[in-house]
Protein backbone atom coordinates (compact mmCIF):
# COMPACT_ATOMS: atom_id res chain seq x y z
CA UNK A 1 0.00 0.00 0.00
CA UNK A 2 1.30 3.48 -0.93
CA UNK A 3 1.33 5.62 1.63
CA UNK A 4 2.87 9.07 3.42
CA UNK A 5 6.03 9.61 5.29
CA UNK A 6 6.48 12.28 7.62
CA UNK A 7 9.83 12.11 7.96
CA UNK A 8 11.87 13.80 11.06
CA UNK A 9 12.87 16.97 9.33
CA UNK A 10 9.38 17.31 8.31
CA UNK A 11 9.27 15.69 4.76
CA UNK A 12 6.34 13.70 3.40
CA UNK A 13 7.37 11.87 0.28
CA UNK A 14 5.47 8.80 -0.79
CA UNK A 15 6.63 5.30 0.01
CA UNK A 16 5.46 1.14 0.18
CA UNK A 17 4.58 0.06 3.30
CA UNK A 18 3.99 -3.66 3.85
CA UNK A 19 1.87 -4.98 5.98
CA UNK A 20 -1.40 -2.69 5.34
CA UNK A 21 -4.47 -3.41 3.46
CA UNK A 22 -7.20 -1.11 3.24
CA UNK A 23 -10.88 -2.39 1.70
CA UNK A 24 -12.93 0.90 1.07
CA UNK A 25 -16.52 0.68 1.72
CA UNK A 26 -16.81 -2.70 3.27
CA UNK A 27 -20.04 -1.74 4.50
CA UNK A 28 -22.83 0.20 3.04
CA UNK A 29 -24.63 3.23 4.52
CA UNK A 30 -27.45 1.68 5.23
CA UNK A 31 -25.52 -1.39 7.28
CA UNK A 32 -23.59 1.44 8.59
CA UNK A 33 -26.41 3.07 9.85
CA UNK A 34 -27.86 -0.13 11.42
CA UNK A 35 -24.91 -1.25 13.02
CA UNK A 36 -24.61 2.22 14.80
CA UNK A 37 -27.80 1.91 16.13
CA UNK A 38 -27.71 -1.20 17.25
CA UNK A 39 -24.60 -0.62 18.92
CA UNK A 40 -25.96 1.88 20.65
CA UNK A 41 -28.41 -0.01 22.01
CA UNK A 42 -25.77 -2.13 24.19
CA UNK A 43 -24.81 -0.40 27.30
CA UNK A 44 -20.79 0.97 26.62
CA UNK A 45 -17.97 0.45 29.51
CA UNK A 46 -15.59 2.98 29.94
CA UNK A 47 -11.82 2.47 28.67
CA UNK A 48 -9.01 4.27 28.46
CA UNK A 49 -8.29 7.52 27.39
CA UNK A 50 -11.46 8.90 26.80
CA UNK A 51 -12.68 6.15 24.88
CA UNK A 52 -15.88 3.47 25.54
CA UNK A 53 -15.86 -0.10 24.67
CA UNK A 54 -17.94 -3.43 24.33
CA UNK A 55 -15.81 -6.28 24.51
CA UNK A 56 -16.61 -9.47 23.64
CA UNK A 57 -14.27 -12.88 23.77
CA UNK A 58 -12.47 -14.52 26.39
CA UNK A 59 -10.76 -12.67 29.62
CA UNK A 60 -7.15 -12.16 28.91
CA UNK A 61 -4.27 -11.40 31.50
CA UNK A 62 -1.50 -10.28 29.21
CA UNK A 63 1.03 -9.84 32.03
CA UNK A 64 0.37 -13.04 33.96
CA UNK A 65 -0.04 -14.58 30.60
CA UNK A 66 -3.34 -16.56 31.69
CA UNK A 67 -6.88 -17.15 29.65
CA UNK A 68 -10.55 -17.56 31.23
CA UNK A 69 -12.29 -19.26 27.63
CA UNK A 70 -15.43 -19.84 28.96
CA UNK A 71 -15.77 -15.55 29.62
CA UNK A 72 -16.47 -15.06 25.66
CA UNK A 73 -20.05 -15.37 25.20
CA UNK A 74 -20.04 -14.55 21.66
CA UNK A 75 -21.59 -11.77 19.68
CA UNK A 76 -24.16 -9.41 19.11
CA UNK A 77 -26.45 -10.69 16.31
CA UNK A 78 -26.20 -7.66 14.24
CA UNK A 79 -22.48 -7.73 13.53
CA UNK A 80 -22.48 -11.77 12.10
CA UNK A 81 -22.43 -10.55 8.90
CA UNK A 82 -18.79 -8.82 8.91
CA UNK A 83 -17.45 -11.77 10.11
CA UNK A 84 -18.96 -13.66 7.11
CA UNK A 85 -17.81 -10.92 4.86
CA UNK A 86 -13.94 -11.50 5.64
CA UNK A 87 -14.44 -14.17 3.71
CA UNK A 88 -14.39 -11.84 0.45
CA UNK A 89 -10.94 -10.16 1.54
CA UNK A 90 -8.37 -12.12 0.02
CA UNK A 91 -5.68 -11.90 3.04
CA UNK A 92 -7.96 -12.78 5.30
CA UNK A 93 -8.79 -16.18 4.38
CA UNK A 94 -8.99 -18.76 7.24
CA UNK A 95 -9.74 -15.82 9.79
CA UNK A 96 -11.50 -16.87 12.63
CA UNK A 97 -12.65 -14.47 15.15
CA UNK A 98 -12.20 -15.01 18.91
CA UNK A 99 -12.50 -10.85 19.75
CA UNK A 100 -14.54 -8.65 19.01
CA UNK A 101 -14.22 -4.97 20.23
CA UNK A 102 -16.68 -1.63 19.26
CA UNK A 103 -14.75 1.40 20.16
CA UNK A 104 -16.47 4.47 21.18
CA UNK A 105 -14.27 7.54 20.81
CA UNK A 106 -16.48 10.96 21.85
CA UNK A 107 -14.77 13.79 21.14
CA UNK A 108 -16.05 16.02 24.45
CA UNK A 109 -13.67 12.91 26.42
CA UNK A 110 -10.72 13.95 24.54
CA UNK A 111 -10.95 10.14 23.16
CA UNK A 112 -7.51 8.74 21.50
CA UNK A 113 -5.73 5.49 21.35
CA UNK A 114 -2.05 6.03 22.55
CA UNK A 115 0.63 4.22 20.71
CA UNK A 116 0.83 0.35 20.64
CA UNK A 117 1.31 -3.13 19.82
CA UNK A 118 -1.55 -5.23 20.09
CA UNK A 119 -0.54 -8.13 22.51
CA UNK A 120 1.46 -11.08 20.87
CA UNK A 121 0.90 -14.01 23.56
CA UNK A 122 -2.32 -14.77 22.16
CA UNK A 123 -3.38 -12.47 19.80
CA UNK A 124 -2.58 -13.42 15.97
CA UNK A 125 -1.36 -11.62 13.13
CA UNK A 126 -4.19 -9.98 11.12
CA UNK A 127 -5.93 -7.59 12.60
CA UNK A 128 -8.98 -6.06 11.28
CA UNK A 129 -10.31 -2.75 11.76
CA UNK A 130 -14.08 -1.26 10.45
CA UNK A 131 -14.22 2.25 10.69
CA UNK A 132 -17.39 4.24 11.41
CA UNK A 133 -19.24 7.91 11.61
CA UNK A 134 -15.96 9.66 10.15
CA UNK A 135 -12.47 9.60 8.17
CA UNK A 136 -9.83 9.03 10.58
CA UNK A 137 -5.89 8.23 10.23
CA UNK A 138 -3.69 5.32 11.90
CA UNK A 139 -0.64 6.65 13.19
CA UNK A 140 2.82 4.57 13.08
CA UNK A 141 5.74 4.69 14.36
CA UNK A 142 8.81 2.29 14.36
CA UNK A 143 9.02 0.48 17.66
CA UNK A 144 12.76 0.94 19.42
CA UNK A 145 12.06 -0.55 22.90
CA UNK A 146 12.37 -4.22 24.47
CA UNK A 147 11.14 -7.43 23.07
CA UNK A 148 9.97 -8.06 26.60
CA UNK A 149 6.83 -5.83 25.79
CA UNK A 150 3.50 -6.72 24.37
CA UNK A 151 5.19 -10.40 24.44
CA UNK A 152 6.70 -9.44 21.54
CA UNK A 153 9.21 -12.36 21.98
CA UNK A 154 6.13 -14.77 21.64
CA UNK A 155 6.44 -14.08 17.80
CA UNK A 156 9.73 -16.20 17.48
CA UNK A 157 7.62 -19.30 18.31
CA UNK A 158 5.29 -19.08 16.26
CA UNK A 159 5.16 -18.31 12.28
CA UNK A 160 3.56 -15.92 10.37
CA UNK A 161 0.11 -16.29 8.67
CA UNK A 162 0.74 -13.67 5.92
CA UNK A 163 3.82 -14.71 3.09
CA UNK A 164 6.28 -11.64 2.01
CA UNK A 165 4.08 -11.53 -1.34
CA UNK A 166 0.90 -11.10 -0.06
CA UNK A 167 -1.18 -14.44 0.33
CA UNK A 168 -2.44 -16.21 3.09
CA UNK A 169 -0.29 -19.87 3.90
CA UNK A 170 -2.24 -22.98 4.01
CA UNK A 171 -2.56 -24.63 7.57
CA UNK A 172 0.16 -27.15 6.58
CA UNK A 173 2.81 -25.13 5.92
CA UNK A 174 1.97 -22.86 9.40
CA UNK A 175 2.15 -26.17 11.01
CA UNK A 176 5.82 -27.45 8.85
CA UNK A 177 7.53 -23.82 9.92
CA UNK A 178 5.49 -24.22 13.57
CA UNK A 179 7.32 -27.33 14.53
CA UNK A 180 10.91 -26.03 12.64
CA UNK A 181 10.90 -23.44 15.39
CA UNK A 182 9.90 -25.11 17.91
CA UNK A 183 12.70 -27.41 17.08
CA UNK A 184 15.13 -24.43 16.54
CA UNK A 185 14.17 -22.81 20.01
CA UNK A 186 14.31 -25.96 22.24
CA UNK A 187 17.53 -25.04 23.33
CA UNK A 188 17.26 -21.51 23.69
CA UNK A 189 17.31 -20.63 27.53
CA UNK A 190 17.33 -16.78 27.22
CA UNK A 191 14.78 -15.33 24.80
CA UNK A 192 14.96 -11.73 26.15
CA UNK A 193 17.52 -10.52 23.40
CA UNK A 194 15.70 -12.32 20.84
CA UNK A 195 14.28 -9.85 17.85
CA UNK A 196 11.02 -10.57 16.80
CA UNK A 197 10.51 -12.20 13.50
CA UNK A 198 8.89 -9.60 11.55
CA UNK A 199 11.21 -8.16 8.61
CA UNK A 200 12.69 -5.15 9.32
CA UNK A 201 11.95 -1.39 7.72
CA UNK A 202 15.18 0.22 7.94
CA UNK A 203 14.56 2.62 5.31
CA UNK A 204 11.99 4.64 7.43
CA UNK A 205 12.06 3.00 10.59
CA UNK A 206 13.17 6.71 12.05
CA UNK A 207 10.07 8.39 10.36
CA UNK A 208 6.25 8.48 11.27
CA UNK A 209 3.35 6.75 9.01
CA UNK A 210 0.05 8.28 8.46
CA UNK A 211 -2.37 5.96 7.44
CA UNK A 212 -5.74 6.65 5.92
CA UNK A 213 -8.87 5.26 7.52
CA UNK A 214 -11.93 6.52 5.68
CA UNK A 215 -15.16 5.63 6.85
CA UNK A 216 -17.47 2.40 6.19
CA UNK A 217 -13.50 0.76 5.56
CA UNK A 218 -11.45 -1.89 6.80
CA UNK A 219 -8.37 -1.65 7.36
CA UNK A 220 -5.96 -4.89 8.24
CA UNK A 221 -2.66 -4.85 9.86
CA UNK A 222 -0.41 -7.69 9.51
CA UNK A 223 3.05 -8.71 9.18
CA UNK A 224 6.05 -5.68 9.84
CA UNK A 225 3.27 -3.37 10.25
CA UNK A 226 1.62 -5.03 12.78
CA UNK A 227 4.99 -6.19 14.78
CA UNK A 228 7.40 -3.95 14.09
CA UNK A 229 5.28 -0.33 14.03
CA UNK A 230 3.25 0.97 17.39
CA UNK A 231 0.10 2.23 15.74
CA UNK A 232 -2.28 4.71 17.65
CA UNK A 233 -4.85 7.48 16.92
CA UNK A 234 -3.96 11.31 17.79
CA UNK A 235 -6.87 13.38 19.64
CA UNK A 236 -6.83 15.68 16.71
CA UNK A 237 -7.18 12.95 13.97
CA UNK A 238 -10.95 12.61 15.94
CA UNK A 239 -13.22 15.54 14.79
CA UNK A 240 -16.09 14.30 16.14
CA UNK A 241 -17.64 11.10 17.11
CA UNK A 242 -16.09 8.04 16.03
CA UNK A 243 -17.28 4.23 16.30
CA UNK A 244 -15.00 1.39 15.40
CA UNK A 245 -14.74 -2.79 15.51
CA UNK A 246 -11.85 -4.72 15.72
CA UNK A 247 -11.52 -8.23 15.38
CA UNK A 248 -8.44 -10.54 16.53
CA UNK A 249 -7.57 -14.20 15.52
CA UNK A 250 -5.43 -17.08 17.86
CA UNK A 251 -1.87 -17.56 17.35
CA UNK A 252 -0.80 -20.70 15.66
CA UNK A 253 -0.11 -22.15 18.88
CA UNK A 254 -3.52 -22.04 19.75
CA UNK A 255 -4.87 -23.67 16.79
CA UNK A 256 -5.35 -27.06 15.50
CA UNK A 257 -1.71 -27.67 14.98
CA UNK A 258 -0.67 -25.79 17.95
CA UNK A 259 0.89 -27.27 21.72
CA UNK A 260 -1.98 -24.68 23.33
CA UNK A 261 -4.43 -26.80 20.97
CA UNK A 262 -6.97 -27.74 24.01
CA UNK A 263 -7.58 -23.79 24.86
CA UNK A 264 -7.36 -22.38 21.60
CA UNK A 265 -10.36 -25.37 20.97
CA UNK A 266 -12.51 -24.07 23.54
CA UNK A 267 -12.01 -20.18 22.64
CA UNK A 268 -13.70 -21.13 18.98
CA UNK A 269 -16.11 -23.03 20.00
CA UNK A 270 -17.55 -20.27 22.18
CA UNK A 271 -16.67 -17.92 18.96
CA UNK A 272 -18.85 -19.61 16.77
CA UNK A 273 -21.93 -18.29 18.72
CA UNK A 274 -24.27 -15.12 18.11
CA UNK A 275 -26.69 -13.96 20.43
CA UNK A 276 -29.58 -11.44 20.17
CA UNK A 277 -29.15 -8.35 21.72
CA UNK A 278 -33.02 -7.27 21.47
CA UNK A 279 -34.06 -10.37 23.56
CA UNK A 280 -31.08 -10.32 25.75
CA UNK A 281 -31.26 -6.62 26.76
CA UNK A 282 -35.04 -6.79 26.37
CA UNK A 283 -35.48 -4.09 24.42
CA UNK A 284 -38.91 -2.77 22.86
CA UNK A 285 -41.13 -4.52 25.67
Amino acid sequence: MELQLLTPVGLVKKTGFPGIKLVLDFVSEEEENDLLTHIDEIPWDSSQSGRQKQNYGPKCNFKKRRVVPQASSGYPLFTKFIQSRFNTVDILQGFQTVEQCSLDYPTERGASIDPHIDDCWIWGERIPTLSLLIDSTLTLRKYMGPNTKYNLTDTKNYPMIIRENGTVKDDKEIEMELNELYLKNKNLEDTKNNKNNASPIKDIEKGVVRVPMPRRSLLILYGPARYDWEHGILREDIPSRRVCITYRELTPTYLSYGPKVEIGEHILKASKYFWDHVKYYKLGT
